[in-house]
């Protein structure tokens, strides 16, 4: 079945329906994700059920509508991943995150697109972060131009039109032009999160610990707190990182196919001194532990929440995991507090 708006329907408009059907539909599955976040849940789980039964052809009920299109121009397919429970929680839906990763395959062959290349599109990123997105979108693409040799039409990158007015492609004009998106992203990274009621000040671990972060007024379990975000790398990039400190592995995203190697991207908190989260101590006691954190790499960030109910004025902690402090252990940079309260067998 052709995807087109009716039979005498030029090249030009089937583009414009295919881009214009694009956008709506990331609206949509944006404004799904947005709906179903823990602090939401907590006070309507029905929510959840509500995520649950909604479909992605519901979603494009509105499309088929407006375009008269056939509902089997897309296929589609959802995947429900499990519930996390936090400890102490009671099982079911108010103990639960439920997030519901959609991916569709949109039939745009006969557009002259790629199904592949169309998955890139649908990061579950806020609606507000749309600068960001078309900049990530234009990295991804000039990164798969450079290191895959996959070289995009003038239509898909309209930025990039005098690289593409060359017949043979100018590897170093190319990586240079990447390099400059890619500051460009780095800059504009979007703050998304209120904070206020987070604090930095000399960590209670001691001197060596450095900084830690402060809650300023009591917070309940379940809560989400703060986000942990930053510059995003491939590991590829991130290997090349002087200063490793601050990076972090958020993982695959759901448009892995999309991306170089397994897909994986890495968030660095190192630059950006504003964002709270990259305060947050690891403090070696599972008594102390007050946060958990939840690695979101279609969003670009890690989000931390609370276990338990947390006192005004408490220190937030979150364990770092066991390669962390290997590799700690392994140069001896951990602070005398630290060193007393790791177990003997990781010393």
């Amino acid at each position: 079945m052709s995807l087109s708006s009716g039979p005498s329907a030029t090249a030009t408009e089937n583009q414009l329906l295919r881009k214009t059907l694009m956008k709506d539909l990331y609206t949509r599955i944006s404004m799904k994700s947005e709906q179903v976040v823990w602090n939401q849940l907590r006070r309507h789980p029905q929510e959840v059920q509500r995520a649950r039964d909604l479909t992605v052809e519901e979603m494009l009920a509105s499309q088929h509508e407006r375009y008269g299109l056939g509902r089997s121009v897309v296929r589609y397919s959802q995947k429900q991943v499990s519930p996390l429970t936090w400890p102490g929680d009671d099982a079911g839906t108010q103990g639960a995150v439920c997030k519901s990763h959609v991916c569709l395959d949109v039939l745009v062959s006969s557009l002259g697109g790629s199904p592949n290349a169309s998955k890139l599109m649908f990061t579950t990123l806020p609606l507000q972060h749309e600068p960001y997105r078309r900049l990530w979108q234009r990295f991804c693409r000039l990164e798969k131009w450079l290191e895959l040799a996959a070289r995009p039409s003038s239509e898909e990158c309209p930025e990039e039109a005098d690289l593409l007015a060359h017949e043979v492609d100018d590897i170093s004009a190319l990586r240079q032009r990447m390099e400059l998106v890619q500051k460009e992203l780095w800059s504009s990274l979007p703050v998304d999160f209120e904070d206020e009621h987070l604090e930095v000040r000399p960590s209670q671990l001691g001197v060596e610990a450095g900084l830690g972060l402060f809650a300023t007024k009591a917070l309940p379990a379940n809560q989400l707190v703060v986000h942990y975000g930053g510059n995003i790398h491939t590991l590829k990039s991130s290997m090349k990182l002087q200063d490793q400190e601050y990076v972090m592995r958020l993982g695959q995203t759901a448009s892995a196919v999309d991306e170089l190697a397994d897909g994986s991207l890495y968030v660095d908190a190192g630059p950006h001194l504003a964002v709270k989260g990259r305060y947050i101590n690891d403090c070696r006691s599972l008594d102390s532990y007050n946060l958990q954190l939840v690695c979101c790499p279609e969003k670009h960030v890690a989000e931390l929440f609370t276990t338990r109910d947390v006192e005004e004025g408490e220190e937030l902690f979150f364990d770092y995991g066991h390669r962390y402090w290997d590799d700690r252990l392994a140069t001896g940079a951990v602070c005398k507090v630290l060193r007393k309260q790791i177990p003997i067998e990781y010393q």
